[in-house]
């Protein structure tokens, strides 16, 4: 089965026709049934603008699938597959409309994180000092 691949590229320079860059990342898009493209894109999520699509058709994002990605259209999420390890999903519905990709944030971890950090500089600045070349001297 064909399938509107969206594809990424990692390039040094952004220069090919129908490429978008977005800070060092080249987004290219190819169209085989119907038409798709990457705006907004980011490390944590893009919008996949989709043309003319059929329900059901297979939508490729070409890059890594991980579990923890999520898709969205008008606020209902978009189970996500694994097509040979890249990130896909079935056309929800036929027609034009914005898929939102979204990697989770972890704000709780962040936090939690920046407090260990803060901890731990704390723990080894209070830590006792000793100078070994002192000691060495006095044996």
């Amino acid at each position: 089965m064909d399938a509107v691949v969206v594809a990424s590229l990692h390039r040094q320079q952004c220069g090919l026709t129908d490429e978008v860059c977005h800070e060092g990342v080249s987004w290219i898009v190819v169209d085989l049934l119907g038409a798709g493209e990457l705006r907004n894109a980011d490390w944590l999520g893009a919008d996949v603008v989709l043309r003319d699509v059929r329900a059901r058709e297979p939508v490729v994002v070409r890059t890594r699938f991980y579990p923890a990605w999520r898709a969205f259209v008008d606020g209902r999420e978009v189970p996500l597959q694994d097509r040979g390890g890249q990130l896909s999903f079935d056309a929800p519905a036929s027609g034009s409309y914005t898929v939102r990709l979204e990697y989770p944030r972890y704000r709780g971890l962040s936090i939690l994180a920046l407090f260990a950090l803060i901890g731990g500089a704390m723990a080894l600045a209070s830590w006792p000092r000793v100078n070994y070349l002192a000691q060495r001297q006095r044996v």
